[in-house]
Formats: structure tokens, sequence, C-alpha cells
């Protein structure tokens, strides 16, 4: 069977999915962005255990550096992966009480899956990393700054198209078996012929991430201003929620296009794959 799938009803289905099981997967979002707070904002953690531990209290400096400097980030990153894997364990279109239960496939898959979006993530890194060092050269005088717009967008074309090909590396590696070599080559055959469209619906999710960025840091603010409501936390609490909604509903649509993307290339649901691969 083949065929393309639908941006509309990409987003309808992770609708369907978020108020079938609006519950659990919301105190995984919670899980999740507790996950990216640590990964994000390790360095500032680090720098508050380390005022925290005292001048004068050596061994506790010494713990802190050696101990949490690392920690913290593995830390989040585990919290983050881990509660994303449970989120596409309960985007299943069908929840049987089958063998394996559902909290030992979610540690059973936890290895393979982050492995397997280290390795991309590793990729789009590096991309990145090219970007910032032609930045820094372009600052520093070696180019002119009229090609600083041009590598801004070759960079980012060249992210949209690493993304479109491991859009659903993550359900892939979740909910099917095999390891993490095997999720990367099915979200390569998943994707093709549906790159255009996923690169439509990334560029969606981007500017809604920005204008939903911009109502909360700006616009937010002002209505509690002139409701009279005053609060220094106000903008962080609504940036913080604003990353929290885009992680659920990121998460949702890729679960929501690795499904169709299978319907599409297999003939079978998500749950058909497994038992074919088991």
């Amino acid at each position: 069977m083949s065929g393309y799938i639908s941006i509309g009803a990409v987003f309808a289905n992770a609708w369907r999915i978020l108020r079938r099981r609006f519950v659990v997967l919301l105190l995984l979002n919670l899980l999740q962005s507790m996950g990216l707070a640590l990964l994000l904002l390790w360095r500032n953690i680090f720098t508050l255990l380390i005022l925290a531990s005292g001048a004068g209290s050596q061994p506790r400096l010494w713990m802190a550096n050696e101990n949490l400097r690392y920690g913290v980030p593995i830390l989040g990153a585990s919290l983050f992966l881990l509660a994303s894997i449970g989120m596409m364990l309960a985007t299943r279109q069908h929840s049987p009480p089958v063998k394996p239960p559902y909290w030992l496939t979610l540690f059973k898959r936890f290895l393979p899956a982050s492995t397997a979006v280290a390795l991309c993530f590793g990729v789009i890194t590096l991309v990145f990393y090219g970007w910032v060092r032609i930045i820094d050269q372009i600052s520093a005088g070696f180019y002119t700054r009229s090609a600083m717009a041009g590598a801004t967008l070759a960079t980012l074309a060249l992210l949209i198209a690493l993304s479109s090909i491991a859009f659903v590396i993550l359900p892939a590696s979740v909910l099917e078996t095999g390891g993490p070599l095997r999720a990367i080559r099915r979200s390569f055959f998943l994707t093709g012929h549906q790159r255009w469209r996923i690169a439509a619906i990334i560029l969606i999710l981007i500017v809604g991430l920005l204008l939903t960025f911009i109502a909360a840091s700006r616009v937010v603010p002002l209505i509690a201003a002139s409701l009279g409501v005053v609060s220094f936390a106000l903008a962080p609490i609504s940036i913080s929620v604003v990353y929290a909604g885009f992680l659920l509903i990121l998460t949702l649509v890729i679960a929501s296009a690795y499904h169709q993307m299978v319907l599409l290339k297999d003939g079978i649901t998500a749950e058909g794959v497994r038992r074919v691969f088991e």
C-alpha cells in the first residue's frame, strides 16, 4: 500500500490521542518538561550548588564539582527520554493487557531508543555546531556579514531535511522491536516520499511555537498588567507552559505521523508491526 500522509489528519489524530489519554499524557509531559529543564539549565543548577556549598567547604565543593557537573544533564536527558518513551507507548491505538506489560516495555526499550535518538541528535548537533563556527568566522571579519543570512538559511534547510528523515525514529524504536540502527533504517523507510509533508509539519510546529512564545512573553504580561496583576514570575511561568505544551504537541504529532505512515507503507497498524517483527 502506498500514498501520502495527510497533514490535517496528523494533527487531528494527535488531538484524538490527547483526549483519549489526557491524564497519563499530561503527567508524562510534566516529567518530560522537568527532564528538559534539568538538561538545559544544568549550568545554572551547578552554579547554585557551588554557591550553596560554601567557599570554606572544600570537600563539599569537590563533591558538587565531580558528582553533579555531569550528573544533572545526564539525569535530565534520562528523564526526558523516559517520559517521551512512555508517551509513545501511551499513543498505541489499542492497549490490551498484553505481555510484556507497559512498565516493563518502557524500561526495555529505553536503551535502544536513547541510543537511536543520541545518534541522530549527534549528527544534528554537528550541523548546528558548524553553523555556529561559520557565524563566529563572519563575526571575526573573515567573511562578509551578507553571508550570514545564506549560511543560516542553508543550515536551517539542512536541519529540516535531517529532521524529516529522522522524524519517526523515536516511535520506531519504542513501538517496534530491534536495535537503534534498525529504528534509523525504519524511519528512513517510513519517511520516504513523505519528507516534503513532514517538512511542512515541522515548519507549522516552528511557526506555532514562535507565535505562542511571543504571546506568552509579551501579550500575557501586558494583559496581566492591564488587570492589575503584577508578578515577576508570570513571564517565566507562561514561557515554561509554552515549552511544555510544545513538547506535548510535538510528541503526539510524531506519534500520529508514525501510525499513519505505518498504515500507508505496511497496510497494518503499529500493533501489527510489533507482532510481525517479534
